[in-house]
Protein backbone atom coordinates (compact mmCIF):
# COMPACT_ATOMS: atom_id res chain seq x y z
CA UNK A 1 0.00 0.00 0.00
CA UNK A 2 1.80 3.60 -0.89
CA UNK A 3 0.18 6.19 0.73
CA UNK A 4 0.73 9.85 -1.37
CA UNK A 5 -0.61 13.38 0.00
CA UNK A 6 -1.85 15.08 -2.91
CA UNK A 7 -3.05 18.63 -3.60
CA UNK A 8 -5.03 18.37 -7.06
CA UNK A 9 -7.74 18.33 -7.48
CA UNK A 10 -7.95 19.03 -3.93
CA UNK A 11 -6.16 18.68 -0.35
CA UNK A 12 -6.23 14.78 0.18
CA UNK A 13 -4.64 11.43 0.96
CA UNK A 14 -4.54 8.57 -2.15
CA UNK A 15 -4.48 5.14 -0.42
CA UNK A 16 -2.82 3.20 -3.59
CA UNK A 17 -3.14 -0.75 -3.65
CA UNK A 18 0.06 -1.14 -5.53
CA UNK A 19 -0.61 -4.45 -6.68
CA UNK A 20 -3.93 -3.76 -8.51
CA UNK A 21 -4.02 -0.12 -9.02
CA UNK A 22 -7.33 0.72 -6.89
CA UNK A 23 -7.34 3.55 -4.13
CA UNK A 24 -9.50 5.37 -1.92
CA UNK A 25 -9.41 8.88 -1.99
CA UNK A 26 -9.47 10.58 1.65
CA UNK A 27 -9.97 14.03 3.34
CA UNK A 28 -9.47 13.78 6.76
CA UNK A 29 -9.59 17.87 7.84
CA UNK A 30 -12.81 17.73 6.17
CA UNK A 31 -14.68 15.03 8.57
CA UNK A 32 -12.25 11.97 7.15
CA UNK A 33 -14.47 12.07 4.04
CA UNK A 34 -13.93 9.52 1.46
CA UNK A 35 -14.25 11.08 -2.12
CA UNK A 36 -13.39 8.45 -4.93
CA UNK A 37 -12.81 4.84 -4.43
CA UNK A 38 -11.66 3.68 -7.93
CA UNK A 39 -11.53 -0.13 -7.85
CA UNK A 40 -10.76 -1.89 -11.44
CA UNK A 41 -10.46 1.48 -13.47
CA UNK A 42 -13.85 2.16 -12.12
CA UNK A 43 -15.18 4.95 -9.88
CA UNK A 44 -17.67 3.54 -7.61
CA UNK A 45 -18.41 6.77 -5.62
CA UNK A 46 -20.60 10.16 -7.02
CA UNK A 47 -18.76 12.63 -5.73
CA UNK A 48 -19.77 16.35 -6.91
CA UNK A 49 -16.98 18.20 -6.39
CA UNK A 50 -18.35 21.91 -6.97
CA UNK A 51 -20.36 21.50 -3.94
CA UNK A 52 -16.99 20.26 -1.74
CA UNK A 53 -15.03 23.12 -2.70
CA UNK A 54 -17.68 25.59 -1.84
CA UNK A 55 -16.99 25.36 1.88
CA UNK A 56 -20.82 27.20 2.29
CA UNK A 57 -22.59 24.29 0.69
CA UNK A 58 -22.61 20.32 2.29
CA UNK A 59 -21.26 18.03 0.73
CA UNK A 60 -23.02 15.79 -2.14
CA UNK A 61 -21.84 12.46 -2.60
CA UNK A 62 -18.37 10.74 -1.21
CA UNK A 63 -18.65 8.71 1.89
CA UNK A 64 -19.40 10.76 4.72
CA UNK A 65 -18.74 10.12 8.58
CA UNK A 66 -22.15 10.72 10.75
CA UNK A 67 -21.42 11.43 14.08
CA UNK A 68 -23.18 11.51 16.46
CA UNK A 69 -25.90 11.66 14.20
CA UNK A 70 -27.74 10.50 10.91
CA UNK A 71 -30.50 12.69 9.70
CA UNK A 72 -32.31 16.44 11.05
CA UNK A 73 -33.05 17.10 14.99
CA UNK A 74 -36.46 19.80 15.34
CA UNK A 75 -35.12 23.10 15.51
CA UNK A 76 -31.06 21.45 15.01
CA UNK A 77 -30.72 20.78 18.72
CA UNK A 78 -31.26 17.44 21.29
CA UNK A 79 -32.28 17.13 24.77
CA UNK A 80 -28.87 15.85 26.62
CA UNK A 81 -28.46 15.37 30.42
CA UNK A 82 -27.26 18.67 30.63
CA UNK A 83 -29.92 20.21 28.58
CA UNK A 84 -31.24 21.45 25.07
CA UNK A 85 -27.63 21.35 22.96
CA UNK A 86 -27.36 22.31 19.39
CA UNK A 87 -27.03 19.40 16.31
CA UNK A 88 -26.80 20.28 12.98
CA UNK A 89 -28.15 17.76 10.21
CA UNK A 90 -25.76 14.66 10.88
CA UNK A 91 -23.87 15.73 13.67
CA UNK A 92 -20.36 17.73 13.89
CA UNK A 93 -17.56 14.90 13.19
CA UNK A 94 -18.48 15.52 9.50
CA UNK A 95 -17.51 19.16 9.65
CA UNK A 96 -14.08 18.90 11.79
CA UNK A 97 -10.41 17.72 11.03
CA UNK A 98 -9.84 13.86 11.72
CA UNK A 99 -6.12 12.50 11.66
CA UNK A 100 -4.71 9.79 9.76
CA UNK A 101 -2.39 7.29 10.69
CA UNK A 102 -1.12 5.53 7.58
CA UNK A 103 1.49 3.41 9.46
CA UNK A 104 -0.77 0.03 9.34
CA UNK A 105 1.23 -2.76 8.18
CA UNK A 106 -1.15 -4.32 6.20
CA UNK A 107 -3.88 -2.32 3.53
CA UNK A 108 -6.04 0.08 5.83
CA UNK A 109 -5.49 3.26 7.21
CA UNK A 110 -6.69 4.92 10.19
CA UNK A 111 -9.13 7.80 10.76
CA UNK A 112 -9.90 9.12 14.20
CA UNK A 113 -11.30 12.07 15.87
CA UNK A 114 -11.43 12.62 19.79
CA UNK A 115 -13.58 14.41 21.96
CA UNK A 116 -12.36 18.57 22.86
CA UNK A 117 -13.79 21.32 24.31
CA UNK A 118 -15.49 21.91 20.70
CA UNK A 119 -17.13 18.77 20.40
CA UNK A 120 -18.90 19.11 23.79
CA UNK A 121 -20.55 22.13 22.99
CA UNK A 122 -22.83 19.41 20.92
CA UNK A 123 -22.04 16.73 22.75
CA UNK A 124 -21.12 16.42 26.66
CA UNK A 125 -19.55 12.69 26.64
CA UNK A 126 -16.07 11.27 25.60
CA UNK A 127 -15.82 9.24 22.87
Amino acid sequence: MTFIRLDKPYKHWKLLNDQTGDYLRIVPERGGLITSWNCKGNEMLYFDLDRFQDKDKSVRGGIPILFPICGDLPNNQWQSPKGYLPMNQHGFARDIPWLIDHSQKDLSCLITINHNNYTKKFYPFEF
